[in-house]
């Protein structure tokens, strides 16, 4: 799938009351956010039973029902400030938005994830699997702010995931976040996410403005070959160039 656009700027927060928790995590990372609108079913076969679909309603990716995290984690320690088995690491992560009506409850859930590191799979979320996660960022030597990204994902499965862009890395905007994430592997269980993280809009569909040169994603294998081929549009392409958490379990 090839996508052509020409600045774009808005963050995305999902809200929750403070409650007893307990910190489990620190993590420094920086990623690049690629948000889809996936046909109904598709996008619906992944999340848990009883869950439902819920596009995005605003923002530079309104529509969007999934969203593709490419990561590049710098730091990963425990409560302690001990470094984790996986402190340095790349990830792919898959996101479906839904909502369980009858619990109340609702937000991304992590339906699938490939990790370089062998020692984050299967993750807290129970469906990481270890796999082969490469990128490369190149910026122009004349002009910083030009910069070409390119990110390969592989697993023993046959399941890929190529992406590669060019776009204007203009200053980001701030913007603070508190949120729950869901697995889609068990439903009942989820993690709370607080920190703060710059935001670079690459694209958006909504707002008809970004700076990406060029946008091209493709997927192989049984389940990422299938979701991502011409039916998946492309909403919004965030780049993240800090993202900075605490992940609390409640």
């Amino acid at each position: 799938m090839r996508v052509l656009v020409s600045t774009a700027f808005a963050s995305l927060v999902f809200s929750l009351p403070l409650q007893a928790e307990t910190h489990v995590e620190t993590i420094n990372e920086n990623r690049l956010n690629l948000f889809f609108t996936l046909p109904e079913d598709e996008a619906q076969a992944l999340l848990p039973a009883d869950w439902s679909l819920t596009p995005l309603p605003g923002g530079p990716a309104a529509g969007a029902n999934a969203l593709v995290v490419m990561i590049d984690r710098v730091s990963a320690v425990d409560a302690d400030r001990q470094p984790l088995e996986a402190n340095e690491n790349r990830l792919a992560v898959l996101v479906i938005f839904g909502q369980d009506a009858a619990a109340g409850e609702g937000g991304p859930v992590v339906v699938a994830g490939w990790s370089d590191a062998a020692a984050a799979a299967p993750g807290a979320y129970g469906n990481y699997k270890d796999a082969e996660v490469t990128f490369e960022r190149r910026m122009a030597a004349a002009d910083k702010t030009d910069v070409e990204e390119s990110w390969s994902v592989a697993d023993d499965d046959g399941e890929g995931l190529h992406v590669a862009l060019a776009y204007a890395r203009n200053g980001a905007t701030f913007a603070s976040f508190d949120q729950k994430i869901y697995s889609g592997e068990d439903p009942n269980f989820h993690r709370i996410y607080r920190g703060d993280q710059g935001v670079i809009v690459a694209m958006s569909a909504p707002l008809g403005i970004g700076s990406a040169e060029e946008v091209t994603i493709r997927g192989e294998g049984a389940m990422l070959g299938a979701l991502f081929d011409e039916d998946a549009e492309l909403v919004a392409v965030l780049h993240l160039p800090w993202y900075r958490r605490d992940t609390f379990l409640p």
